[in-house]
């Protein structure tokens, strides 16, 4: 772990510098969606890999006494919210749309029945090159918002709920973006 002043993986900067100003940096907020799924409870917790096929995306099972309880979705593809022409050096707005990939999971048991609902939370930026705009579950961090107390923001979807079908859950995952699904939310 990378922690002090000046360090670009840092997950805060404590004070302003000369090469950085004071704020929250990307890897708290990936820390508060781990803490999220590994949940709270005093319950014996136990970490799955659910393989999958590209070596760009990653999900993880979360048991608690033995109980399926939330399916994390890591989609590693990058992409890039800006874009810097090779030619001027120049950076504007990558002018391509952000793909996204379904994924499904097979779901025994009442969450995965038809009808059943299961919670979403989303670890969201514009893109993986974002160093300000990131949310998790819709909070943000941000130290100019309220020194870095979480703020729910009002642009940005929460409480999102998929529903199981036949045994299956399906969610969208952006490039560069995870997600949390909850079983019995």
């Amino acid at each position: 772990m990378h922690q002090g002043t000046n360090y670009r993986y840092a997950s805060w900067q404590p004070i302003q510098t000369d090469r950085a100003t004071i704020g929250t940096k990307s890897p708290y907020y990936g820390n508060i969606a781990t803490t999220a799924f590994l949940g709270l409870s005093s319950n014996s917790v136990q970490i799955l890999n659910l393989p999958l096929e590209n070596a760009e995306e990653a999900a993880y099972a979360a048991y608690e006494n033995g109980e399926l309880k939330r399916v994390l979705v890591v989609n590693l593809r990058e992409y890039n919210y800006t874009i810097t022409n090779d030619t001027t050096n120049a950076t504007s707005l990558n002018p391509d749309p952000r793909p996204s990939t379904l994924y499904e999971f097979q779901i025994s048991g009442a969450a995965g029945e038809t009808g059943a609902k299961v919670g979403v939370q989303r670890l969201l930026a514009n893109g993986s090159d974002a160093i300000t705009g990131i949310t998790w579950d819709g909070y943000s961090y941000n130290w100019e918002l309220d020194e870095g107390r979480g703020v729910k923001l009002g642009n940005v979807s929460t409480g999102e709920v998929v529903t199981g079908k036949a045994g299956l859950v399906s969610v969208q995952v952006a490039d560069s973006e995870a997600v949390i699904l909850t079983l019995g939310a």
